[in-house]
């Protein structure tokens, strides 16, 4: 018979001994690399009345373990309330190693402890990533990425993972920043970008063509430092068109004719925020790599503004 289970105190003691039990027994064989996959081709719908970004990728990962998949029923754009204008970085999940290893791969991680944050897609990502290589390795977990971080710091891991970015930031905290350094694998994507309420178009228009005029910018290589210049002086129909003196200028989001302008003017454009913020002018020191402008290896593109 089926039964609900909503509290501790739906089950009997002993049968909350028989699930800790079991649960140890479960992490024990997922540490050693045991594969085992009761719920293989099964499908866990979830429906939350109050979600938490952590009891729901407690659910993802749960499933994903023992073989199956979990689908949220209400989509994070319905139940927040929101939309994403864009994408302005592109993540993804790396491995941060001292440099004194010598390592030039995650390939050579074979046998390497990881610390990683624990009951978070990370965890997953890693797991899935190592056993598709055949790579053995020990997960040293902890609650937060912070925590890993410091111990990964301190020497007890010889490995820490994490979406880069964020790698990059806890890198600057570290005791010798400069003796860090990230592998080339990137083993997952996850893009990030800025949101807006549902219902204001006005304002999700506004962000994503904010975002978009700051890459057409870069393309047509128009710096805060030049766009002056290029104002008065360039017979580009693009370059004229963002800097609003021809085209659709700004009526449509109710802005004024130069609005790109004035982003591109006191901003700059998208490599230039990038630089400054992430990049090598910043303390995080990121490349640009998937960040780079369409036509230069990257994955950044934005319609023209015509």
């Amino acid at each position: 018979m089926a039964r609900h289970f909503l509290t501790l105190l739906d089950l009997e003691p002993a049968e909350l001994d028989w699930v800790i039990n079991r649960g140890i027994e479960l992490k024990k064989m997922q540490h050693a690399g045991d594969i085992y996959e009761p719920l293989k081709n099964q499908v866990l719908g979830m429906i939350f009345e109050k979600s938490s970004t952590r009891t729901r990728i407690s659910f993802e990962a749960g499933m994903t373990q023992f073989g199956g998949s979990a689908i949220f029923l209400s989509s994070r754009d319905t139940q927040l309330g929101i939309n994403f204008a864009g994408v302005n970085y592109y993540d993804g999940q790396g491995f941060l190693v001292k440099n004194e290893l010598g390592l030039k791969s995650v390939k050579e991680l074979d046998g390497a402890t990881v610390c990683v944050q624990s009951g978070t897609t990370t965890e997953l990502n890693m797991a899935d990533y190592f056993r598709a290589q055949g790579i053995s390795y020990t997960p040293v977990v902890f609650d937060t990425n912070d925590q890993a971080a410091q111990a990964f710091d301190s020497g007890r891991c010889d490995s820490f993972t994490t979406d880069l970015s964020q790698a990059a930031g806890l890198r600057t905290r570290m005791q010798d920043p400069s003796s860090v350094g990230a592998l080339p694998e990137v083993i997952s994507k996850e893009p990030l970008g800025p949101v807006v309420r549902q219902g204001d178009d006005t304002w999700f228009n506004i962000v994503k063509w904010s975002h978009n005029a700051m890459l057409n910018a870069e393309e047509l290589g128009i710096t805060s430092a030049n766009v002056d210049k290029m104002k008065a002086e360039s017979t580009n129909p693009n370059v004229k068109r963002l800097v609003g003196l021809d085209g659709p200028k700004g009526k449509g989001m109710d802005l004024p004719d130069d609005w790109a302008y004035q982003i591109v003017k006191q901003v700059g454009n998208y490599g230039e925020a990038y630089e400054r913020n992430v990049g090598k002018g910043s303390p995080l020191g990121l490349e640009r790599g998937l960040n780079a402008l369409w036509n230069q290896g990257g994955l950044q593109y934005a319609p023209p503004m015509r």
